[in-house]
């Protein structure tokens, strides 16, 4: 599947990856920010975008996605980053193509089974009017009983586009994606270890990556360092942008640690 991407800057590979109901444009500032050093592919992932839409989604199916992305543009290797469900896509793909990822980036998602909190969203949108609803104020307010924040009503219609008939329509995959969910909220499938660096950024306030995590993260991704941004919930890089750059950026800059020299940090 050929993903739909944006590039810029010049340098090293670095890919950006969403999180679920997404797209690439999440990643705007946070890919502005390190054009300067690298060139920057944010993606939109299968079923979300402007990328092609497929009856069936998982994991190992969306690594294999990236691993064409790679292959595809001539990356021999890149940072890889995602947040949420596009770092689980990261961490699947470390642990199926060890030597194509320099280091791994993960925003506030851990490799393990969570549960299906999404399923009220989907239901709410898949209940959208878009052939009667004129305004995208309309649809906010529709949406407003099951999503009362309004930021999370302003993402989630970012998927509604108009026609040249001037109606809405889903751009992302809706179906595909409530269809799929059950995928989506799977612990990743490789088993073996990435051993390379690894860096797991979480928010204080969020509840994705708990302290009962860490073993996990350990177990498979044995150089990773695991820090915390306190005053942050699930969207680090739009609540803290500043402190998620600064870890990131330090993360990037620091020497690799020599193989087999102990267990991830928890900062």
């Amino acid at each position: 599947m050929k993903l739909h991407h944006q590039a810029r800057g010049s340098g090293p590979p670095m890919i950006f990856l969403h999180g679920l109901l997404g797209s690439l444009d999440n990643w705007n500032p946070v890919a502005q920010a390190f054009s300067g050093s690298h060139t920057v592919y944010c993606l939109d992932q299968r079923n979300h975008g402007a990328s092609p839409h497929a009856d069936v989604m998982d994991y190992p199916l969306m690594a294999e996605d990236l691993n064409e992305f790679f292959e595809t543009h001539g990356i021999q290797s890149a940072v890889v980053a995602g947040h949420s469900m596009g770092g689980k896509v990261a961490m699947e793909f470390a642990l199926r193509h060890p030597g194509k990822v320099e280091k791994l980036l993960v925003e506030d998602i851990a490799p393990r089974l969570y549960p299906a909190s999404h399923v009220p969203i989907f239901k709410a949108l898949q209940e959208l009017d878009l052939v009667r609803s004129q305004t995208r104020a309309d649809l906010e307010a529709a949406l407003e009983p099951t999503i009362p924040a309004l930021s999370i009503r302003r993402f989630l219609l970012k998927n509604v586009g108009r026609n040249d008939q001037g109606c809405f329509y889903w751009k992302m995959n809706l179906h595909g994606l409530s269809a799929n969910y059950h995928h989506l909220i799977q612990p990743v499938s490789a088993t073996a270890s990435f051993s390379g660096p690894a860096c797991f950024i979480r928010g204080g306030q969020s509840r994705y990556v708990q302290d009962a995590d860490v073993p996990l993260i350990q177990s498979l991704f044995p150089q990773a360092r695991i820090q915390t941004i306190p005053d942050a919930n699930h969207w680090i890089h739009f609540e803290r942008l500043d402190a998620f750059l600064e870890l990131a950026r330090n993360f990037l800059t620091e020497p690799p640690p020599a193989p087999g020299s102990g267990k991830a940090d928890v900062l």
